[in-house]
């Protein structure tokens, strides 16, 4: 059996005023766009009000392929069950995140701060208090493998009892990036793992010296089973059984958030405390000193 499968939903959700965009928090040197997306204005939050406008992108384009195979057969009072499954998956994902922050500090008042100040007059004076983005393009294509086989046996022993057991393994492969280089940090030296190789002039840490995809598979997915049905009179029947299973899919799409967001594709930027002093950093220019790019 064949089963083919096609998601494509991007989402961009807004609701931005144009008195928003007057203030140029589109501009590339504040919020850089990744090549081929519309421009999108960051999430505003105002301390202490609900945030009433701001923009999320997020895409997701997944193509997933399985081959599947079962076969039964009947031996006296056993029924045999054997299959197998093979399950490609191909997605081009990514969360696209920018944060702007109004606090207090801006509008509080200087001799008496407790209980003073206002986000949302902050944000009037356009004193950002802090803000985040991504550096880099954020969006990656994955490709992946998964394979699994089983066997089991359902064992009728009496008229009332039957029995079953079986045991299916699974092998897991890496999630791997056909035209990107994942890279973790490595804890144990405090440098990077990396799958490919850095084109960045004068990286420090360069690749590849890991294998693709960085994480080792595992190759003990075993999962056994065994169950156990018994008729007490008729109409009813006790039933018990046992099993590991692994949620496979799941995981393995988990695993590859870090690297997504990590050097040398992208990194998450984040501003120290801003204006806590005296205003010196506008809401156009958060960033003001902060690398403007992931290869800095």
């Amino acid at each position: 059996q064949y089963s083919y499968q096609h998601n494509n939903y991007p989402t961009v959700s807004t609701t931005a005023p144009d008195y928003v965009s007057a203030y140029n928090t589109t501009a590339p040197d504040a919020f850089p766009n990744p090549a081929g997306l519309p421009p999108y204005l960051p999430v505003y939050g105002f301390t202490y009000y609900a945030t009433p406008f701001g923009q999320g992108n997020n895409q997701e384009d997944t193509t997933n392929q399985q081959i599947t195979g079962n076969a039964q057969k009947i031996w006296g009072e056993h029924t045999l069950k054997f299959g197998f499954n093979y399950f490609h998956a191909h997605a081009f994902i990514g969360n696209l995140s920018r944060t702007l922050n109004f606090g207090l500090t801006p509008t509080q008042n200087l001799e008496s701060p407790a209980n003073t100040g206002d986000g949302m007059a902050t944000f009037l004076l356009g004193l950002p208090t802090g803000a985040t983005r991504l550096l880099g393009p954020g969006l990656i294509t994955l490709n992946g493998n998964m394979y699994g086989a089983y066997a089991q046996d359902n064992w009728k022993l009496s008229r009332k009892l039957t029995i079953g057991y079986g045991i299916r393994y699974d092998f897991r492969g890496n999630l791997t990036s056909p035209n990107a280089t994942l890279g973790s940090f490595n804890m144990q030296t405090g440098g990077w793992w990396l799958d490919g190789p850095v084109e960045i002039p004068g990286a420090v840490f360069q690749g590849p010296n890991t294998h693709k995809g960085i994480y080792n598979p595992s190759y003990d997915l075993f999962s056994p089973h065994a169950s156990l049905a018994y008729v007490l009179r008729p109409g009813t029947v006790i039933r018990s059984g046992f099993g590991i299973y692994y949620d496979l899919y799941a995981v393995w799409e988990q695993t590859t958030q870090g690297p997504r967001v990590t050097w040398p594709i992208s990194q998450f930027q984040e501003t120290p405390n801003l204006n806590s002093v005296f205003p010196t950093v506008g809401i156009d220019q958060p960033f003001v000193g902060l690398p403007n790019s992931v290869y800095n």
